[in-house]
């Protein structure tokens, strides 16, 4: 198996890593030679000690999917396979954007009277852990989902002004990408509930009153 070190997965019996020299380990009888190979190749002879326990450092894997395997000398007899992924790469994610249900005072055009507003990605892995940045501050996290979509209201309130949003992944193996491209969102003031209608100045009226709307300018 790989050892908790090295392993990047759910388990370390998932065989995911993103290490540069991963190491390997496992059981066999007490005190004996036996034969490490990968991908159908000899790597290397490892020992038992006396608790029949072995380890193994490989100097360096390429990324993409490896095979390991024990086998005692010439005799035939031979572990069942390790399969190890080694992922060293996170591509950054699709760019963020508003959520409609943020969007609806101010439509159409990034802008928000919402401080925490709620914003939608794509492009991530599937169940990519998603950090939220403005301005280069964290101010949320999501999950993607089955399809690398996921979608988060921020956990911070941003002051009023334009802010720049990023976001990263961090995938399955560890590895964090690069920020994606910024989305310039707009904090605005919030909406009056109504606009007061106009009247004439006082010098325009010339009616009984200000609010009679007669004038003779």
């Amino acid at each position: 198996v790989l050892n908790a070190g090295s392993a990047r997965g759910v388990s370390d019996s998932v065989g995911l890593t993103n290490a540069e020299q991963p190491t390997l380990s496992g059981k066999g009888p007490a005190n004996m030679a036996l034969v490490l190979k990968q991908d159908g190749a000899v790597l290397s002879t490892v020992t038992t000690d006396a608790n029949g326990d072995w380890h193994y450092t490989v100097s360096s894997l390429t990324e993409g999917v490896h095979g390991f395997s024990l086998h005692l000398g010439d005799t035939g007899l031979a572990s069942p396979t390790l399969s190890v992924t080694v992922d060293r790469t996170a591509e950054k994610p699709g760019t963020p954007q508003l959520h409609a249900s943020s969007e609806a005072s101010y439509p159409g055009n990034n802008s928000t009277s919402d401080t925490k507003p709620r914003l939608t990605g794509s492009g991530a892995e599937d169940f990519a852990a998603i950090s939220i940045y403005a301005d280069g501050v964290k101010v949320g996290s999501a999950t993607a989902d089955a399809n690398g979509q996921w979608d988060a209201a921020l956990t911070t309130a941003l002051a009023i002004g334009t802010h720049q949003i990023t976001v990263t992944q961090q995938d399955h193996a560890g590895n964090v990408s690069a920020l994606s491209s910024a989305l310039a969102l707009t904090i605005a003031a919030p909406l009056p509930a109504s606009l007061a209608a106009p009247v004439l100045d006082t010098g325009s009226d010339s009616g009984g009153s200000d609010e009679d709307g007669l004038a003779n300018a």
